[in-house]
């Protein structure tokens, strides 16, 4: 549903980054992947903005669809004004959460199929750097 140009899973003293991960007494509902501030997120198939999805004060987040699946960024800054987006498209770009809550710079990614929750790697094309 999108595509980063990354290829790393946070993995900080605030938790693990992938899928799953157990933390602390919950488990990680989302997938974190490394991103420098400003990185663009691309559209991987046509899109329609749905709302914002703040995960804290200070940061921000969206919802997109694509028929039945969803997808949710957090610690990033949508492209405002525009509701449907093309492959592609530059759809946000990833926000510094560094200098507000001393993590390593990630976005948060959850995906949902038929209104459940799936493995975002199932659904994220990832673009190693230089390829």
């Amino acid at each position: 549903m999108i595509r980063l140009i990354t290829n790393i899973m946070r993995n900080d003293f605030q938790g693990l980054g992938h899928y799953g991960a157990k933390r602390d007494d919950r488990i990680h509902r989302g997938l974190d992947l490394l991103c420098l501030p400003d990185l663009p997120i691309y559209a991987d198939c046509d899109l329609e903005f749905v709302r914002i999805a703040k995960p804290y004060i200070g940061f921000d987040g969206g919802l997109w669809r694509n028929g039945n699946k969803e997808v949710k960024i957090f610690y990033c800054v949508p492209i405002r004004g525009q509701k449907r987006f093309k492959k592609g498209d530059i759809i946000a770009y990833c926000q510094n959460v560094a200098s507000g809550i001393m993590m390593m710079p990630h976005i948060h990614v959850e995906i949902f199929k038929d209104g459940e929750r799936i493995n975002p790697l199932d659904e994220i094309e990832i673009i190693k750097k230089g390829s």
